[in-house]
């Protein structure tokens, strides 16, 4: 009896073990990195990290909404079906673009967009979260809390969700190069891009989530929420400022982006 009951102790002690692991992410900080002013109100910071798959950098841009613009980017407004990143802001005069939400293979886009307060796209009862501008205050909602406003200038519909009110969401065991938007304590927005090509930067979700959540103190973004962007060969992101210049290409053109621009 007696070795029984420590073989059933045993076996819940791994399964704790597999369970707690299941539900966490083991990211090494290599490198915080320190946020460079670019101008007033956009600041950039690379984290050098070691997740599950290898190690990766980490690019990520802060904005101010107050000193800055936030516009949903549109490749039909150029001409075509889609574009990269880097062609939208050069033809929008964004002096940064990362991509944005989902489009199926006739490059429609999958969910709400609205651009300068026209709905370019409608919005999808789907398990989804919304990237807004209101008011000129930047949201992340869960889908099914979107009400129709004509203070709502900007919105895009994606997901999962990563963080809401400084808690991480359940998420699904998925790798891939990762992009995603955050918005901090002090009401930041934060962009992220993993790796510099195509074929680096793979990350789990949680993976993602967790870096976003952790504080500053500790590596992390200091994300109160945040939200997937479209992920894998979409992943990329352009900056042009001054002198200063980011390219990070991904493996194909985008139906949509969101831009950063000066008032």
């Amino acid at each position: 009896m007696q070795k029984r009951l420590k073989s059933i102790l045993f076996f819940l002690i791994l399964f704790s073990l597999f369970i707690s692991k299941g539900n966490s992410a083991e990211i090494l900080i290599n490198e915080k990195g320190e946020w460079e002013r670019l101008i007033s109100g956009l600041e950039y910071r690379i984290i050098k990290i070691t997740a599950e798959k290898g190690p990766s950098d980490i690019f990520s841009l802060r904005v101010n909404p107050k000193k800055l613009d936030i516009r949903i980017l549109d490749s039909r407004d150029y001409g075509q079906k889609r574009l990269t990143v880097k062609t939208m802001a050069m033809n929008a005069g964004a002096i940064a673009v990362i991509n944005g939400g989902f489009f199926d293979t006739d490059d429609n886009h999958l969910g709400l967009l609205i651009r300068d307060g026209k709905v370019v796209s409608p919005y999808k009862k789907r398990d989804w979260g919304i990237f807004m501008m209101k008011d000129g205050k930047p949201y992340i909602i869960h889908s099914r809390k979107y009400d129709q406003s004509k203070e709502i200038t900007q919105a895009m519909q994606v997901g999962p969700r990563l963080i809401s009110r400084g808690r991480i969401m359940k998420l699904k065991r998925q790798f891939s190069r990762r992009s995603a938007v955050g918005i901090d304590d002090k009401g930041w927005i934060v962009f992220l891009v993993s790796g510099k090509t195509v074929d680096g930067g793979v990350m789990s979700l949680l993976e993602l989530a967790e870096l976003m959540g952790l504080p500053e103190a500790k590596g992390g973004l200091g994300c109160k929420y945040a939200l997937n962007l479209d992920g894998g060969a979409s992943t990329q992101l352009y900056m042009k400022i001054n002198n200063f210049r980011r390219d990070l290409p991904g493996g194909w053109a985008v139906s949509n982006g969101i831009g950063v621009f000066l008032k």
